[in-house]
């Protein structure tokens, strides 16, 4: 799923919001992205698993890059579902989170906090870890139109051999448009 409808629609809230007015400011406090069919490795020896995914924002990147349009992009959540029957997440103690762009972008890696614990009561297998994030404000990033995360998963008996995932990112999102530099 990609958040191509969304955007669009915050911009077009913020343009009749803002008629006979200079600015608008659109909020949303969750707008989620997945990417599905995600070859994750098997764990090393030392129980962890290090893998990337590029999740596709859509047009939310266009909309963003434009003259007159700023804003804060705050990555809260950050889910993996093994859709390989034989993963087992049930040992996953820890997720870490690297957001990247495009190799050729002067953007540093930012390192995002993600929290996770094992839902109270689970029992093998479990086959979805959903971690809490925070970290700075990732706007600039998703003005690529795409998010790459490096993703870190550690813990004790985790699959051993590649699997694979749907991976996603769910987002605050405020936009601030400035009509006078439209």
């Amino acid at each position: 799923m990609t958040p191509r409808p969304v955007v669009p629609a915050l911009l077009a809230t913020a343009a009749l919001a803002a008629a006979g007015c200079l600015g608008a400011q659109v909020k949303t406090s969750s707008l989620c992205a997945t990417e599905g069919g995600q070859v994750v490795p098997g764990a090393s020896p030392g129980g962890s698993i290090h893998t990337q995914v590029t999740i596709d924002l859509g047009e939310l990147g266009s909309d963003l890059d434009r003259s007159g349009v700023t804003g804060t992009v705050l990555l809260h959540e950050f889910t993996i579902a093994a859709t390989d029957p034989l993963a087992d997440l049930y040992g996953v103690t820890q997720v870490a989170l690297v957001a990247t762009t495009d190799p050729s972008s002067s953007l540093p890696p930012v390192v995002l906090t993600c929290s996770y614990e094992r839902p109270a009561g689970a029992t093998p297998p479990l086959r979805t870890v959903v971690a809490d994030c925070s970290g700075p404000n990732l706007f600039d990033y998703v003005k690529a139109r795409s998010l790459t995360l490096d993703v870190d998963l550690a813990g004790t008996g985790l699959p051993s051999v590649p699997w694979t995932a749907s991976m996603g990112a769910c987002m605050s999102v405020q936009v601030d448009v400035d009509y006078t530099a439209l």
